[in-house]
């Protein structure tokens, strides 16, 4: 396997990990699969890190996501045992830092690869979720060995209201709609796929007011989580070893 290409930011990010104890450092590496694997909080860690080692917590921070990214981009390239600590040892960790490592990475890999595998196994899939009834699908499915996540083209919709109906029995009488009869919205939902071809989907959708407002709750919720410090470093990570 060639060495390992660290981008500049990973490297400079790497100098506190070279100058810690092997112990240290596999602590770091465990602390990254609690946010890769599980998606924890490690704000207390990460400061108890930054004070024990007498350190700014953003260098903590980056030390451990940069294992991450090591993780990751070995995970990626299949990389063999034997493979592992050499390629370590060319980003200038000592011979027992690179051990250390290459024995928290095996240790990890299973569920590291396992997270890879489901992420690529998931874009794949367009979740309706919080109850969306999907009424048809238009449009070409997405290749298989595409790896990215649907974009957003756009969205329509209607909202549907029965207002009455002319009974059968007795004549041309006209009824109210029943109470279960709810406003109900019909929904077209756009999505496209960069890189694959004929990719572009038209999914129809139907929700009443319960399920859209359930939705905005999640997603609104699925926004604030984004912006935090903590994912928008993982998703630097992530980023970076592609």
């Amino acid at each position: 396997m060639k060495d390992l290409y660290l981008p500049k930011s990973v490297r400079e990010d790497a100098a506190l990990l070279r100058s810690l104890e092997t112990s240290h450092v596999q602590q770091f590496a465990s602390m990254f699969m609690e946010v890769f694997q599980f998606d924890k909080d490690i704000t207390k860690p990460l400061k108890s890190a930054a004070k024990h080692l007498e350190v700014e917590l953003d260098q903590v921070e980056g030390a451990v996501y940069c294992i991450g990214y090591l993780f990751i981009e070995l995970a990626k390239k299949k990389a063999a045992e034997e493979d592992v600590v050499s390629a370590l040892m060319s980003l200038e960790f000592t011979a027992e830092q690179a051990a250390g490592l290459a024995q928290s990475f095996a240790h990890h890999r299973p569920a590291i690869e396992a997270t890879l595998a489901s992420a690529n196994t998931g874009s794949e899939k367009l979740s309706t979720g919080v109850g969306l009834s999907p009424l048809h699908q238009q449009g070409v499915a997405p290749a298989a060995s595409s790896t990215g996540l649907p974009t957003y083209r756009g969205l329509d919709w209607r909202l549907q209201v029965q207002l009455g109906s002319r009974s059968l029995e007795g004549g041309d009488q006209i009824c109210a709609p029943d109470v279960g009869d709810q406003p109900r919205f019909l929904l077209q939902l756009g999505t496209a796929r960069s890189g694959c071809e004929a990719a572009d989907q038209q999914v129809i959708l139907e929700a009443d007011y319960a399920q859209l407002s359930a939705l905005h709750a999640q997603l609104d919720a699925a926004l604030t989580h984004a912006r935090g410090a903590k994912l928008r470093r993982l998703i630097r990570c992530l980023r970076q070893a592609d």
